[in-house]
């Protein structure tokens, strides 16, 4: 339990040198997305872990040398432009932290200081983003297909939602990495010429 689920009260000895020690790696993290404009990590996922054993015989040493804290799940990563660093993910990141240094202190988790919370960003820039970034699919589907149709204008949603559908779940530059090797989806209709699929992936990325 690691003193986790006892009164509640001050941490101490190795729970409170883990929790500090991920709050620490918390603010290193947080540094680093500050300094990535226009990166965006939607639907990834933070995984903190360390040495449980050796927390729990007391081992200081083993159990800090053990922490890590790893970004995971980017199958929806997009780099949008611009020079506004992920502004949803570090309102996340300092608020965990705030939350970790209240449970690290003794105080109740349900009421820590308001102006000690960042709050999220605006709906609106959220929504601007998430456009910028669809019409950033947009040119990319383009740029590899090498053509548009001419319904395209009126079917875009169609296509959008019908590239969205993969057994993965990945979007953006992902989804192009994984149809990109050894097929080209061609919209029903459209006169392809002599056009064929390439099998270099540098061709489409370097």
């Amino acid at each position: 339990s690691l003193g986790l689920d006892e009164e509640l009260g001050p941490l101490e000895g190795v729970s409170a040198a883990l929790v500090e020690a991920v709050v620490d790696k918390l603010g290193r993290l947080e540094s680093i997305l500050q300094q990535l404009p226009g990166k965006r990590f939607w639907g990834s996922s933070l995984l903190i872990f360390f040495d449980g054993g050796a927390a729990q015989e007391g081992n200081l040493g083993s159990c800090m040398s053990s922490v890590r804290v790893k970004i995971i799940d980017f199958a929806n990563f997009q780099d949008i432009g611009g020079d506004v660093p992920d502004l949803e993910y570090l309102c996340g990141i300092s608020n965990a932290r705030v939350f970790l240094q209240e449970l690290l202190h003794g105080r109740p988790l349900d009421s820590p200081p308001a102006n000690q919370l960042v709050p999220p960003p605006p709906a609106e820039v959220q929504d601007l983003e998430q456009e910028n970034a669809r019409q950033l699919f947009k040119d990319a589907k383009t740029t590899l297909l090498g053509f548009m149709c001419d319904d395209d204008a009126e079917d875009d949603e169609g296509h959008l939602v019908s590239n969205a559908q993969t057994i993965s779940g990945a979007t953006g530059r992902t989804l192009l990495r994984e149809i990109a090797p050894r097929h080209m989806v061609i919209p029903e209709g459209c006169d392809t010429g002599d056009r064929s699929p390439s099998n270099s992936m540098g061709s489409l990325f370097g």
